[in-house]
């Protein structure tokens, strides 16, 4: 399983992945968004599944812009885990567009 942006905002990032396959037995996946600015105030959100949850999307809200974020995921089978899967992430940065008006000089000489 490795998941993969699907969309990426100032303050939004939404992953996807494919159910895991092979002979593990499991109960739920487990997502962690931690932020990577150490100075952040941000505490980490965790996000799980069900493993037959049929919406194979993860959403985490309320990031702030132009910061990276460290995305953990891994398997639990009751009190078991399974290795973990890690991907940072930078969320866009906020832009301001400021139209402004072309700016005339005019210049008065004495003559």
């Amino acid at each position: 399983m490795n998941p993969q942006i699907r969309e990426i905002t100032t303050d939004t990032v939404a992953l996807s992945y494919q159910e895991h396959t092979g002979s593990d037995v499991f109960d739920h996946y487990l997502f962690t968004l931690t932020p990577q600015d150490t100075g952040s105030q941000q505490q980490p959100q965790q996000n799980s599944k069900n493993r037959d949850d049929a919406d194979r999307v993860v959403r985490f809200q309320d990031l702030l812009p132009g910061n990276v974020y460290r995305v953990t995921v891994w398997t639990t089978s009751g009190m078991e885990n399974s290795d973990t899967i890690t991907k940072d992430i930078l969320t866009g940065n906020a832009c301001v567009f400021v139209r402004t008006a072309p700016v005339q000089i005019f210049v008065h000489s004495k003559r």
